[in-house]
This record gives C-alpha cells, sequence and structure tokens, in this order.
C-alpha cells in the first residue's frame, strides 16, 4: 500500500484514536462496550453523537436503578434562577421521573434537588448546624 493511501486510512481514526486507543482509555472503552460495541467495532472510526439517552443503558444494565442530579445552585438568585444552566431546577427540580432508554427496555429513577449540591456553599463548618434548620424549613416550604 503506498505511503499517501496509508495516512489517508489511517486519518480515518484520527479522533476515535484519541477516545478509545490505550490503556487510559479503558473506562471509555468499558462504557461503550455497555452499550453494545464488541472488539472489532473499536478498529473502526467511531462517530459520535451527543445523546443524554445512552446513560441509561449501561447505567441500568449495571445495576444503577437511581440517579441524582445536583446543578450548581446560588442561593441568591432565587426564584428558580439560581442554577446555571438555565431554568434546570425550574424544570426538573424535585420533579422525580422514570428515565427511560431508547429502546425502552431499561430505566433509572431520575432526580434532581431544586436547590442543587452546592446550596450549602459560603456556609462556614461551624456555621452549618446553626443554620440547617432555617435553610431547612425554608427549602420544605418552598416543596408545598
Amino acid at each position: 500500500m503506498a505511503k499517501s493511501a496509508q495516512k489517508k486510512k489511517s486519518d480515518k481514526r484520527k479522533f476515535s484514536a484519541q477516545v478509545v486507543d490505550g490503556v487510559d482509555r479503558t473506562p471509555s472503552r468499558a462504557m461503550l462496550r455497555a452499550v453494545g460495541f464488541g472488539d472489532a467495532d473499536f478498529k473502526k472510526p467511531v462517530v459520535g453523537v451527543a445523546s443524554t439517552w445512552s446513560m441509561v443503558t449501561p447505567l441500568a444494565q449495571n445495576g444503577i436503578r437511581y440517579f441524582s442530579s445536583g446543578q450548581n445552585y446560588i442561593e441568591s438568585m432565587q426564584p428558580y434562577t439560581g442554577d446555571r444552566i438555565g431554568n434546570f431546577a425550574k424544570e426538573f427540580g424535585d420533579k422525580p421521573f422514570w428515565w427511560e432508554s431508547p429502546s425502552g427496555k431499561e430505566r433509572i429513577l431520575f432526580w434532581s434537588s431544586s436547590r442543587g449540591y452546592s446550596s450549602w456553599h459560603g456556609t462556614a463548618v461551624g456555621q452549618v448546624n446553626d443554620n440547617a434548620p432555617v435553610k431547612i424549613a425554608r427549602y420544605m416550604n418552598d416543596l408545598r
């Protein structure tokens, strides 16, 4: 095979190789195997399409039944503008739902707090016990 033809052939996997080749990419290959990739598939160019649906199948097939998400919440930006990714808290916060795979065979229970994981940021360690009753009561009241 001519040198230019070899180079052209290897260029087809230029980006795929960065994602799946080598020992340090074992976790990437494991995730792809969970959705059906076989050994031969890793020798081909991998075309990626970003879709959050693809998460359900490997999670469910590996025993994950529940998934909790927490957006980066900023309390001073209420109401419902305290997350840094648009209206995520308003649309999905404290509204659990069954997240199904494209095939409908797998599902996981998805839940996201409307306050997010960072609602306690800015609270000094010694003040958590002092502030907790007020913060929790405010949150519980908002859930009504």
